[in-house]
């Protein structure tokens, strides 16, 4: 069974893997990552051991008449990476949602980068804005 033949058959929704499940047939040398899900205070535990860091959070749902919503706000979070982007994609979303909202999510950048610290006076940000061309 080929690569192409196995992304067909992938699923819609994104599901964690958790410990004990089958894994599906995949091609020699593949497999999928599972992980167990911790208590409440296990995570707790390991957050404590990570550095607070400053994040924009952008979050993107829904649709109104000009477009796609977008919320972006400052936060703090504990947090040991320090790669430059991270996307939390929570479970149950659909593969086509993400990616349009992702693609969204770029376009705002591309186009709003130097909106990115506006705020709309309740502590974030909002698009639909204009864009720096319009005004």
């Amino acid at each position: 069974m080929g690569k192409q033949h196995i992304r067909s058959e992938m699923k819609e929704e994104f599901r964690i893997h958790l410990p004990g499940m089958p894994q599906p047939d995949l091609p020699e040398g593949e497999w999928i990552r599972t992980i167990a899900k911790p208590s409440r205070e296990e995570l707790l535990l390991s957050y404590a051991e990570k550095p607070l860091r400053g994040f924009m959070e952008v979050d993107a749902h829904g649709l109104c008449e000009e477009g796609v919503v977008i919320h972006t706000h400052f936060l703090y979070d504990l947090r040991n990476s320090d790669n430059p982007v991270r996307v939390q994609i929570p479970e149950g979303t659909k593969r086509g949602e993400a990616l349009f909202y992702l693609l969204e999510i770029v376009k705002m950048l591309r186009e709003d980068w130097y909106r990115l610290d506006v705020r709309d006076g309740k502590d974030h940000g909002f698009r639909p804005k204009h864009s720096r061309k319009e005004t």
